[in-house]
């Protein structure tokens, strides 16, 4: 009987350890748990298409930071040479075709939570002049030590492709991810006016209420009435007649 629960215990250290090698094989991600197929949009308003290149029917609009699934891949000839699209999935059901610079494959969303410089090698030595600000989107492969590799563009128009930043900057929170999406689209809008009707919109929506940026956002659309300076009193006419 003991040589059965011996033998039953070797197994099971067995098959947990067998289990930790596939999936450390399996995530090359540093422990983020992304599979090969995921994928991110790294472009905002980008057309899904029901066959690959321009002529493809419109499927739906794509946002920046919005996650996908890969289902197949296919390089068709253009004037400007071989194009590589993907078929994706997006988590509604609907499918279609986006061009390969449009997206970050391996990859899964992020918003940056607090300024996060960018470095070129995951080494603090490495540093660069590019700046994530919160409230960026950014696409991540991997993670290294104390840093993740990003994808995406900073508030002034840089890209970075391949950066790392450190990984305490970013949350990896579906709402903090969607909140970043609406807000990048509320920026968009022409006017101050409709800007901050959009961040409303935002601040209001009772979903997003346990996303880390709002009490930010609350406070930047929260109107503070001016009270007008009270006029100076007059100084009492000291001067005398002249006599």
């Amino acid at each position: 009987m003991k040589k059965w629960i011996i033998v039953l215990l070797v197994l099971a250290a067995a098959g947990v350890a067998t289990y930790y090698i596939v999936t450390n094989l399996q995530d090359k991600s540093g422990g983020l748990g992304i599979g090969k197929n995921d994928a991110v949009c790294i472009v905002d308003g980008v057309a899904l298409r029901d066959a690959p290149g321009k002529e493809g029917a419109f499927v739906a609009t794509l946002n920046m930071g919005e996650k996908l699934t890969i289902a197949d891949e296919k390089e068709i000839e253009t004037q400007n040479g071989a194009k590589k699209y993907y078929k994706v999935e997006l988590t509604g059901g609907e499918s279609g075709w986006v061009k390969e610079a449009n997206i970050v494959t391996a990859a899964k969303p992020a918003a940056v939570a607090t300024d996060a410089i960018v470095y070129g090698r995951p080494d603090l030595i490495t540093k660069t002049s590019k700046v994530f600000s919160p409230l960026d989107i950014v696409a991540v492969k991997q993670k290294q030590g104390d840093f993740v590799e990003v994808y995406g563009k900073t508030k002034d128009g840089k890209k970075v492709k391949g950066g790392w930043v450190k990984y305490d900057a970013l949350s990896f929170e579906d709402v903090d991810v969607a909140v970043a999406i609406y807000v990048a689209k509320a920026n968009k809008k022409v006017g101050n006016d409709a800007r901050m009707a959009a961040l409303k919109e935002i601040v209001e929506n009772p979903d997003f209420s346990s996303s880390r940026f709002i009490a930010e956002l609350a406070a930047l659309t929260s109107e503070v009435p001016v009270e007008p300076a009270e006029a100076p009193e007059e100084a009492p006419d000291t001067t005398m007649a002249a006599e």
